[in-house]
């Protein structure tokens, strides 16, 4: 009994140092599911360490033990480790005065769905292997071996299965990608954890069963009997739910996958798996040439070929949406490439979606990757993935008003830019935001490409060694890389965009970023079902917990702005915007909202000088073109179709209907060009590229600015491409090749390969 004390007391100074250790890590300082995932799996293994050591104290094992009966003795054993919880529990729970914690009862059950079954199941582990090995020591190393090896499994059905989650005694639910920031309750971990306790039950009882058998010889009547029947019961049950885990969201697999998807199309170098639904059956060829372009234009960059090194296709799930994405393989967000498998797992937006060629661009990096996983490896152990998603950025380039070199040289201006010699192995990579990591290490590589060739990088990336690959260390390839950057030219305007797109803190620098994240969904989701009452509970909510950030205070205001509650969202922006430490982005975007409540209001000559004072400030172009087309509507030429105007940009018409506005405003002024622009741009947005062209205004007409005169030829162009002519669409491509929009540039040029392509087919 001394013994056993001594071993409790340890341990629960050990639980309570990982309880105040965890109070101060970023995101594990509260309770919720990083920190109970931790307590889980400390907590497990010194509880398998314990009940073994515990087990040893008798003269007999578990089966042949004749002074109680085995549930006693593991209920007693159980309460005592689970009082091991206490300490990090009230630590945790007291540190919410020092942190905020935005949703403690969430946190709560995950503690309870988490921690409570790993001392559970670890414990049940420990019981069993006493059984059978003798020695106190050979028992806990047994009782932690196989708790790795449940671990190793999960790791296993990862590692061969596309789903990046799943589901393991001690952490409970892998949650996958730390982009996907919301996060509640999964309803297959409450599943997953109603199976581990029916086989606890089962098993617990089996062995009772089995130790009277060993005791007496034969089954008693009664109380024998009734285990028995229990035990039969229970086993059933568990092998039931098992039998329909998938149907729950537990061990999902390729298989079940692809069938949920339904459809299924094989081309020269992928095999396809798309939703069954109208939409994609529809744009199946377009789906099938954009996945056929990425491969060449990938393969061009490279300068290899796994599908023809290997003998195997590249397997594409795409997914309707991002909701079905997390449900099915575990990321909402986050794109994913199993570069081993030779899998891909997006969503596709459209037809020249760049994402596409970010994750294909991934398996053309196995040829030359290392380790089992055919990845950038640091001393073969550790993950470069700065490398990793550096090379994959650099190969997509994706067109933008920021490129990544532009960005990186904005963010370094601004003094947002991390150092990126940090960036690259994986824990500095995960510590950045993903706007901030990805462009920033896309740019360094693209430098080292563009200047040292693609062969030397395959030497650098497959370890890491920059020495070897360049004879310099990467400290002067990266000095070398920011003289590069240092010596281009940001005007202010590119400036405030690259302020307002990644000065974002990572998920570690966010107040509860997973409760947050998923109150923000939730209220989309709301919103979108049309619960306006729902909606503006959550987003209060979410201000409570975070009043000073600008982006959740917009959310809101938009929202009782769609809810026609407009003095209400006048008052609080005008409240907002007397904060002096908003930045000019911040500014132009409450102002911009502002300015549609006064159209709304008809106060038009107020609205236009707010619209005009917008534009004057470093935006995103599709921000700036709306601003031009709501500033040109409210000129008086545009008294009789205003309404209509407004009816289409500021009413937010459901889609089905939204076409009516400006096909009206067209029948009342035949010869209005921005109305016939705004109806073209409509069906060009659905794929109608044919009946987009009817309506289009010709190229050359001049509309209320510039960047709407250069997104009309761009509509122009890509329409007729869609439509089979290539050589004015060429035409149209190489004009605006030459245009003063970094984002068309890189999107003409684009098309101009497609168009190459194309003809080579």
């Amino acid at each position: 009994m001394k013994k056993r004390g001594r071993d409790l007391i340890i341990a629960l100074v050990l639980m309570t140092l990982l309880g105040a250790v965890l109070c101060f890590i970023p995101l594990f300082n509260i309770l919720g599911y990083e920190s109970s995932a931790a307590i889980g799996v400390v907590g497990g293994f010194i509880t398998a360490i314990l009940t073994a050591r515990a087990m040893s104290a008798l003269e007999r094992g578990p089966l042949t033990a004749t002074t109680e009966h085995l549930q006693a003795r593991f209920g007693r054993l159980f309460l005592e480790h689970t009082a091991l919880l206490l300490p990090p529990w009230l630590l945790l729970s007291l540190n919410a005065m020092r942190v905020v914690n935005c949703d403690y009862s969430t946190g709560l059950l995950f503690f309870l769905l988490i921690a409570l079954p790993a001392v559970l199941l670890s414990q049940m582990a420990a019981w069993v292997v006493s059984g059978v090995v003798r020695k106190t020591w050979a028992r806990a190393l047994a009782a932690c071996a196989v708790l790795l090896g449940n671990g190793l499994a999960l790791g296993w059905h990862v590692a061969t299965q596309p789903p990046i989650n799943g589901h393991q005694w001690l952490i409970g639910y892998l949650s996958g990608s730390i982009y996907d920031e919301a996060l509640s309750i999964p309803p297959s971990l409450l599943w997953y954890r109603a199976m581990n306790i029916a086989g606890v039950m089962a098993l617990l009882w089996a062995l009772e069963v089995a130790r009277r058998w060993l005791r007496d010889g034969s089954f008693s009547p009664g109380y024998t009997r009734r285990l028995i029947v229990l035990t039969v019961v229970m086993s059933c049950v568990w092998g039931g739910m098992s039998w329909v885990q998938q149907d729950f969201g537990v061990k999902i697999d390729r298989e079940t996958i692809a069938k949920k998807l339904g459809g299924r199309a094989e081309t020269e170098h992928f095999i396809i798996h798309y939703p069954l639904k109208r939409a994609y059956i529809e744009k199946l060829p377009l789906l099938i040439e954009d996945h056929e372009f990425r491969y060449a234009e990938m393969k061009a960059y490279f300068g290899t070929d796994p599908v023809a090194l290997h003998g195997r296709k590249v397997h594409s799930f795409v997914y309707p949406d991002t909701e079905t994405k997390g449900d099915l393989m575990g990321a909402r967000r986050t794109l994913i490439a199993k570069i081993w498998l030779r899998e891909i797992h997006i969503i596709w937006r459209d037809y020249g979606d760049h994402l596409l060629a970010h994750e294909l661009a991934h398996v053309f990096t196995e040829p030359f990757g290392a380790g089992p996983l055919k990845l950038s490896m640091q001393n073969g152990v550790g993950v470069n993935m700065g490398l990793v998603e550096g090379i994959a950025t650099a190969a997509d380039w994706p067109a933008s008003e920021l490129p990544p070199h532009v960005a990186s040289a904005a963010m370094r201006r601004l003094g947002i830019a991390p150092d990126i010699r940090g960036l690259v192995g994986a824990g500095g990579f995960w510590t950045q935001s993903s706007g901030r990591a990805y462009t920033l290490m896309g740019s360094f590589v693209r430098f080292l490409v563009a200047t040292y060739g693609i062969e030397k990088f395959k030497v650098a990336y497959r370890g890491g060694d920059f020495e070897e690959a360049y004879g310099k260390p990467a400290d002067t390839l990266v000095s070398e890389w920011e003289a590069f950057i240092d010596a281009m030219e940001v005007d202010e305007d590119l400036l405030e965009l690259a302020n307002y797109y990644y000065k974002r803190p990572s998920i570690f620098g966010k107040v509860c970023a997973r409760t947050i994240a998923e109150m923000r969904r939730q209220a989309s989701i709301a919103e979108d079902s049309g619960d306006t009452t729902l909606a503006l509970s959550l987003r209060d909510e979410i201000l409570d917990f975070d009043p000073r950030n600008t982006r959740y205070q917009l959310e809101r205001a938009e929202l009782l702005v769609s809810a026609d509650r407009d003095e209400e969202a006048l008052e609080r922006l005008s409240a907002l915007l007397e904060n002096e430490e908003l930045v000019p982005s911040e500014r132009v975007q409450l102002e911009h909202l502002r300015a549609d409540i006064y159209w709304r209001r008809g106060e038009l000559r107020r609205a236009a000088e707010v619209y005009a004072e917008c534009e004057a400030v470093g935006v995103p172009e599709v921000t700036r073109r709306q601003l031009q087309v709501k500033r040109a509507l409210l000129a008086p030429k545009y008294d009789r179709t205003r309404d209509l105007a407004r009816g289409y940009l500021l009413d937010k018409p459901r889609s089905d209907v939204a076409l009516y506005f400006p096909m009206r405003w067209m029948m009342k002024t035949p010869d209005d060009t921005l109305a016939a622009y705004l109806a073209a741009r409509r069906l060009w947005g659905a794929d109608l590229h044919r009946e987009a062209r009817e309506l289009m205004p010709p190229v050359g007409t001049k509309l209320p600015s510039k960047e709407l005169d250069l997104e009309l030829k761009y509509m122009h162009a890509t329409s007729l491409y869609h439509t089979g002519d290539l050589d004015e669409a060429s035409r149209l491509f190489k004009e605006l090749a030459e245009s003063d929009s970094s984002r068309l540039k890189t999107k003409s040029r684009e098309w101009l390969a497609r168009v190459a392509w194309k003809r080579q087919e």
